[in-house]
């Protein structure tokens, strides 16, 4: 983690009272803790590992698409990585239902897939979130028409184990059926059956992605704190907060992250956005968003903090020609591969923000693949749950989000 920006004395005691409650994380003995499984949940999911590749291998046996259905912390995470690695050689499309309530892309999904043979994944840990239950009516009717009444051999639930309607569902008709371990809350999920078995029908290397997080496990168990990056980029946060640093922009280095971000915000707001307190996140991407809300952050208002993230190594990086159609002033680059460019843009814009007056931290990481994803996976929930829990806030529930829901709830009612 490099470009910490914070006075010193300020920052040492956000350290030291982050690290306390980082054993208490791992103890388990903080606000919440009965929603604290994901803590050891990539130690916990390698032992399980082997009955989710080989769904994922049947899935794309039968079928060259997956219609994934679930919102918020049920598809993000999944979407994420399908985003940032890209499907692998053999695997199929991962296509996403339930995530809005849109006719518009309702209907595109079903043209999508016309004509196509797929498979569906059904995310919910209670079965009655509206958006992914609508989504399920509406799919259920168009494989009913496409396959007949086989179409349900064609679903695949991912749910509570042992309560809720879409275990009843899976019971009553025998469908088969993956575990949301009831300790883990949603968008701590990614790293359990929620976000493996979609990836892993994609061709994505999950055990690797396994093996990220589970090094990042690792370090948080048993480094020191200032050994430990989460530590430290939590106490970065915390700190640039009791500065007036109260938005946090997460600039990507490319749009193929911009997905992750779209976790990275999910993970952030729900958890620490309560009691009037918490960070809000948003998002930047390189270089597309220099071109729009780049002025803001130059020259806006000085109430943001700024983190950058960072790949050394990108895998297949086209060439710059050497020849232009036109004079563009660029025979610098010529014969340089395009990443290179995107990473010097990256460093000059961490220099003209910092300059500006945003200070922030960057995270480096060694390449963009499977196992660094993990690692960042879980290294951003130890970070954020650390945050939340520094703020006295319970990082693993949604009181905001239920309100919500219960008023929708209660519009609808007076449908009847």
């Amino acid at each position: 983690m490099e470009g910490l920006e914070v006075s010193s004395p300020e920052f040492d005691l956000v350290v030291d009272l982050v690290g306390r409650l980082k054993a208490r994380l791992i103890a388990k003995t903080v606000p919440g803790s009965e929603y604290t499984g994901w803590v050891t949940l990539p130690t916990d999911m390698m032992r399980h590992l082997n009955q989710v590749t080989a769904l994922a291998e049947e899935a794309r046996r039968r079928a060259d698409a997956m219609v994934v259905v679930g919102i918020g912390g049920s598809y993000v995470g999944a979407r994420a990585a399908c985003e940032a690695l890209g499907r692998g050689v053999d695997g199929v499309e991962l296509l996403w239902a339930g995530w809005s309530l849109s006719p518009v892309m309702t209907r595109r999904l079903f043209d999508s897939l016309g004509g196509r043979d797929f498979t569906i994944n059904v995310i919910s840990k209670s079965g009655g979130t509206m958006e992914p239950a609508l989504a399920l009516r509406l799919l259920g009717e168009y494989a009913r028409n496409r396959y007949g009444e086989g179409w349900i051999d064609r679903v695949i639930v991912t749910t509570d184990p042992s309560k809720g309607a879409l275990r009843r569902w899976a019971g009553e008709h025998g469908i088969t059926a993956l575990d949301i371990p009831p300790s883990v809350g949603g968008r701590f999920s990614v790293l359990s059956p929620v976000g493996l078995l979609p990836l892993a029908c994609a061709g994505i290397d999950v055990a690797a992605l396994l093996s990220g997080a589970l090094q990042m496990q690792h370090v948080t168990e048993s480094n020191p704190l200032g050994d430990d990056p989460a530590v430290l980029y939590a106490a970065a946060r915390c700190a640039l907060e009791q500065q007036g640093r109260v938005v946090e922009v997460l600039t990507l280095p490319g749009p193929e992250l911009h997905q992750f971000g779209e976790w990275w915000r999910q993970l952030a707001g729900e958890s620490e956005g309560k009691h009037g307190a918490g960070i809000w996140p948003s998002l930047l991407t390189l270089t597309t968003d220099l071109h729009s809300v780049g002025q803001y952050l130059q020259d806006g208002r000085r109430m943001l903090q700024e983190t950058f993230l960072a790949f050394d190594e990108i895998d297949g990086e086209p060439l710059i020609p050497a020849s232009a159609p036109v004079a563009d002033g660029l025979d610098l680059v010529a014969n340089r591969p395009l990443g290179l460019v995107n990473r010097i843009a990256l460093e000059g814009t961490r220099q003209a923000h910092r300059a500006g007056g945003v200070p922030g931290v960057t995270i480096s990481t060694r390449r963009l693949d499977a196992q660094c994803l993990g690692a960042l996976f879980y290294f951003f929930q130890v970070a954020v749950a650390l945050t939340a829990l520094f703020h006295g806030a319970n990082p693993f529930d949604q009181p905001g989000v239920e309100a919500y829901k219960k008023s929708v709830k209660a519009r609808l009612d007076s449908l009847a």
